[in-house]
């Protein structure tokens, strides 16, 4: 499988040297390139700066609002799409009239930057470009768009474009891995349904035996045979909380960006990119680690690397310096690695020795605890004589700037009193807000009362973007949303009791000390055993968490005929499957998990079991459906899938499309047939459900493959903490049987960088501040003049 996944590195990479290649060999003469700063590590990252001298490029700087003295007649901008790019193209067009402007959007345009463009009066000036960049192998197993603002612009702006690059990038490895391959799909939130059902939209337009459209010249073998997608929406716990894990703390302190960190140059003083290379000997070891253990293993890696040297320098013969030269390149890149990470670790080890540190990880534990009162000894350094000292103290009146004896509130005061960063302050109060329960509404107002007038007003749109987005919940949300933590907690064992110092390895909470991520553990129910996101009323807690789950098989028979029936309701008798259960209404789901044969005798079901089901669904209203969804989550009549609204609707309404998936039925066209939302089609990923027919299978055999000769893509969509890729690994490497998994994600982020993707950038208009001199004519009337 490694094998695999370096193909598709290589491919990826290929890709995009290519379609820069072609953009670039488009514009005649010499060129002068000005790439944005999120745009310049993914360029030197993936190796396409050594093509510049060969695509006539004279020069490269980075963007800012200046004209740099370059000669070349052609300036090309390679930005990924933000705010502050194309305000700082604008300046450069307007700055340099006599020059021919190019803009190269990775991987495209947003409709925000044509706006901003047109108003500017200089969108006449640009000639627009897009390329193939779509995924960056930031690692064998892990590929990101690396797109900050997916979430801000589908959530809060309600611009869905992102989703539409997001389709065109997964039909991009759908391509890549032969489409005819992928079998199943489970999706977990509107925008993962939404994005489903646009790649069997063009599923179903191509047909059984579609071209690759350019991809022919890439050798990449069979990667996944099933997918699924997951919303950030659905877990907006876990970005809040602070990184235990190697890769996490390094991300939180020292800000990775497209698997770079910038450090300070130990001679010279001068920071210095280094990068997190996926053949890197020592860091595929240690990245998933907890930072406890990282020690211990710098120090036995760096005993070997000694020894090694240490052999070759004692040579005796040349048989032995013959293998130790063989050996030296691997020496080499062994000494330059254990230098950078022995360097990154002994940064990140100060920061953790620190009193304040412990304090957050102490706090952020209360909180998931669900509580705002729990000590604040312990890990703290302070003494629990104290902490019983402060207790008295809150319980015989005296209060903090909040009104309130919570330790929590007191400890938001502090930090905001203390200057910390903005972002820090706002991940803890979103943690605050989805954690504890019965906030009253005073505290709440006071709360960001004093945010606004820590940080300043400008961050009312801040605030206001994260109540829109669900992150900061108020009473009144948490009750219309449906979302009760604390039992989603205790349901499925997210918050597990055991020492933070000492994490047990056979344990997915050990990335943030004590807390299973919510969205990984949602994964781990799509493979339990049985039944899958098919789960008992008593497991009722997956009701509580956001966002719709959805299932789809997809079959595809090249002697059907392209006259089949298109049309997604499951009330054609055509379209409809034999050996389905159909799930509508409220199903005793214990009843039937009683009755519920072996997975390998699912296609042995008859349609007289479908009408049983069906009469026991109208019996029952309470139980779970799809996931433990409660009922309501499912619409009483198929044939009107939005008839019944989402446990938490925190997506805005999709845009009208002609394509919608089906619900408790199927759809066939042109040869591929989709079946939606069917018992069948959320059982475990086992080996009778991992792949799906192939118009070459020779044998019926084939379309039972196992899922160890493949894997699962699984798709965050608005981003994911390298914790929970962590997390995600240890899982698919601890279970019984192993799983082969293939991460794909919209961006990599840590909780600060997800926080301040929600602010505004407010202009000041004022034409003064206190920093400044009173100008003459706002002093007072001098005496003597009139």
């Amino acid at each position: 499988m490694a094998d695999k996944q370096q193909d598709l590195s290589e491919s990826l990479r290929r890709i995009c040297k290519e379609g820069l290649a072609k953009a670039l060999q488009k514009i005649n003469g010499t060129k002068f390139l000005l790439v944005d700063k999120k745009a310049f590590c993914p360029l030197e990252f993936m190796g396409v700066s050594a093509l510049f001298k060969e695509l006539g490029v004279e020069g490269i700087a980075r963007l800012t609002d200046d004209v740099p003295p370059a000669s070349s007649q052609n300036f090309v901008f390679i930005i990924r799409p933000s705010v502050s790019c194309v305000r700082n193209v604008i300046s450069v067009v307007r700055s340099s009239p006599s020059k021919t402007h190019f803009i190269l959007y990775a991987p495209a345009e947003l409709p925000f930057c044509k706006d901003m463009f047109k108003q500017a009066a200089v969108y006449g000036s640009l000639t627009v470009m897009n390329s193939d960049w779509n995924w960056i192998p930031l690692e064998e197993n892990l590929i990101s768009m690396e797109m900050d603002t997916f979430f801000r612009h589908t959530i809060v702006d309600n611009d869905w474009t992102p989703l539409y690059q997001l389709t065109s990038a997964l039909q991009q490895l759908f391509d890549l891995n032969k489409r005819q391959s992928v079998g199943r799909i489970l999706t977990k939130g509107e925008l993962s349904r939404f994005v489903a059902e646009r790649l069997m939209e063009n599923l179903t337009n191509a047909g059984s035996t579609p071209p690759m459209r350019g991809t022919e010249a890439f050798n990449c073998p069979l990667l996944f045979d099933s997918m699924i997608l997951i919303d950030r929406t659905c877990d907006l716990v876990s970005p809040c909380l602070t990184q235990l894990t190697y890769l996490g703390l390094i991300d939180e302190f020292l800000n990775i960006q497209t698997a770079c960190v910038t450090t300070e140059n130990a001679e010279t003083g001068k920071p210095q990119r280094s990068y997190f290379r996926p053949n890197d000997p020592i860091l595929s070891e240690i990245e998933d680690l907890s930072f406890n253990d990282v020690g211990k293993i710098l120090h036995e890696k760096a005993v070997e690397l000694s020894t090694t040297i240490d052999k070759g320098r004692s040579a005796a013969d040349m048989v032995q310096l013959h293998s130790f030269v063989k050996k030296l390149n691997n020496v080499t890149m062994a000494q330059q690695s254990l230098s950078l990470h022995t360097h990154l670790s002994e940064r990140i080890k100060k920061v953790v020795a620190e009193r304040r540190f412990h304090e957050q990880l102490e706090v952020e534990q209360s909180l998931l605890l669900g509580q705002d009162n729990v000590g604040i000894g312990g890990l703290t350094g302070t003494s629990y004589s104290e902490a019983g000292q402060y207790s008295a103290e809150m319980e015989g009146g005296k209060r903090g700037f909040f009104g309130s004896g919570s330790v929590v509130e007191d400890y938001l005061e502090e930090k905001m009193a203390s200057g910390s960063s903005p972002w820090k302050v706002l991940r803890l109060m979103c943690l605050y807000t989805q954690t504890v329960p019965n906030i009253k509404s005073s505290l709440y107002e006071a709360m960001k009362t004093a945010f606004l007038q820590t940080y300043g007003y400008h961050h009312v749109h801040t605030l206001a973007h994260a109540e829109q987005c669900g992150l900061l919940r108020h009473a009144e949300a948490k009750a219309s949303a449906n979302w009760n933590y604390k039992k989603v907690s205790e349901g499925i064992r997210l918050f597990v009791d055991e020492d933070p110092a000492r994490p047990d390895p056979s344990e997915v909470a050990y990335v943030f000390a004590c807390y299973a991520p919510l969205s990984v553990r949602l994964l781990q129910y799509a493979f339990q055993p049985r039944s899958g996101w098919i789960v008992p009323p008593a497991e009722g807690a997956l009701a509580s968490t956001p966002g719709r789950t959805h299932g789809y098989i997809i079959r595809y028979d090249s002697s059907s005929s392209s006259s089949s029936s298109s049309s997604s309701s499951p009330a054609s008798p055509q379209s409809q499957t034999k050996d389905r259960i159909p799930l509508s209404g409220g199903i005793d789901i214990g009843a039937i998990l009683e009755a519920l044969p072996p997975p390998q005798e699912a296609s042995a079901l008859t349609s007289s079991s479908s009408s049983s089901s069906a009469s026991a669904s109208s019996s029952s209203s309470s139980s779970s459906a799809f996931g433990g969804f409660p009922s309501s989550s499912l619409p009483s009549d198929a044939s009107s899938p939005s008839a019944a609204a989402p446990a938490t609707a925190l997506a805005p309404p999709p845009p009208a499309v002609a394509f919608t998936a089906p619900v408790n039925g199927a759809v066939t066209k042109n040869g591929v047939k989709i079946i939606g939302d069917t018992r069948e089609a959320f059982i475990p990923f086992d080996s009778s459900m991992s792949s799906s027919p192939s118009p070459s299978s020779s044998s019926s055999s084939s379309s039972s493959s196992s899922l160890n000769t493949s894997a699962t893509l699984i798709v965050f969509v608005g981003g994911v903490t390298y914790a929970e890729v962590a997390a995600l690994r240890h899982w698919a490497k601890t279970s019984n049987p192993p799983r082969q998994i293939l991460i794909a994600t919209t961006g990599v982020m840590n909780g600060n960088r997800f926080m301040e993707t929600l602010r505004e950038d407010v202009e000041n208009k004022l034409r003064f501040t206190t920093d400044q001199p009173v100008p003459d004519e706002f002093d007072e009337p001098k005496r003597g003049k009139k």
